[in-house]
């Protein structure tokens, strides 16, 4: 394996196995990954597809298929290294064309792209949250995401002050934005706070983390980059 390539071991679109390229193939992926959205990493998927799998799987217009992404970097490429395996939903199908300009279309040649977002992303969409509480802020935020994301992913957080807070029937996604001027840590004079998803240790599965940036930053760099000449 070249320095920079990964190894995809899993790409699985519903029961469609995009990696052996037997009736469906990929030509690639993006996964975009951002600290600031609570819901946690987005994918699109470019799909080739000869034999109308999409059809025949009822993928058109379906939401809420599950899909996977599992794959590992090289150990010397700071960044990629170790696994990363994503659980996802198909969010939406886009771009859908029978390659007819590159003149191997004829309806049956068929590339699409396939956009993916976390299951806590769907989850929230028409759930709520009210509660009352006098604990830590951060078991609060926990609750959040356990009862209005619906996640089953891992929690990790640092101990925050305790408090008194109510939250009234709101969305989740609402209901976290209320409470984030409520944090205090009770080991970093910084209170700003954020809450997202990163790849686990444990099987490269993603976990929520809800962290102070000043904690954040007094890690070490997770990316290196270097420019050469060549």
């Amino acid at each position: 394996m070249a320095i920079g390539d990964i190894k995809i071991s899993s790409l699985k679109l519903g029961d469609m196995d995009l990696i052996s390229g037997k009736d469906v193939s990929f030509l690639g992926f993006n996964i975009y990954e951002d600290i600031l959205n609570p819901y946690g990493p987005l994918a699109e998927i470019r799909v080739l597809d000869p034999t109308d799998q999409l059809g025949k799987t009822k993928l058109n217009g379906s939401y809420d298929k599950d899909v996977e992404i599992s794959f590992s970097g090289d150990d010397k490429v700071a960044g990629i290294s170790g696994g990363h395996k994503l659980k996802m939903k198909m969010f939406h199908n886009k771009d859908l064309n029978d390659l007819s300009v590159e003149n191997v279309g004829s309806g049956h040649h068929k590339q699409y792209d396939i956009r993916c977002v976390s299951p806590e992303f769907l989850n929230a969409q028409g759930n709520y949250v009210e509660k009352s509480f006098n604990k830590e802020t951060s078991e609060v935020v926990k609750h959040i995401v356990e009862k209005g994301f619906k996640s089953k992913k891992k929690y990790n957080s640092i101990k925050t002050i305790k408090r008194r807070l109510v939250l009234p029937k709101s969305h989740p996604l609402e209901a976290y934005k209320q409470i984030s001027t409520e944090h205090v840590s009770d080991k970093y004079k910084s209170s700003c706070f954020v809450l997202f998803q990163k790849a686990g240790q444990s099987g490269g599965e993603y976990e929520y983390h809800f962290k102070t940036f000043e904690e954040l930053f007094e890690g070490s760099a997770k990316v290196k980059l270097k420019q050469t000449t060549n």
